[in-house]
């Protein structure tokens, strides 16, 4: 069964040395469900590498 997605949240926690990025999406019957969080350096080589 296919769920439909109310929303979708991206969180990023910028520090000085790394960015922690992760992914929510919050599904019709409420559920809030998590994608796995990563690290990336904070450098623009490593931003690069988000899109």
């Amino acid at each position: 069964m296919e769920q439909h997605i109310l929303k979708l949240a991206l969180g990023v926690d910028v520090s000085k040395e790394n960015l922690g990025v992760s992914l929510c999406r919050l599904t019709v019957n409420f559920a809030k469900e998590f994608e796995d969080s990563f690290r990336v350096s904070n450098d623009l080589s490593e931003f690069k590498n988000l899109y």
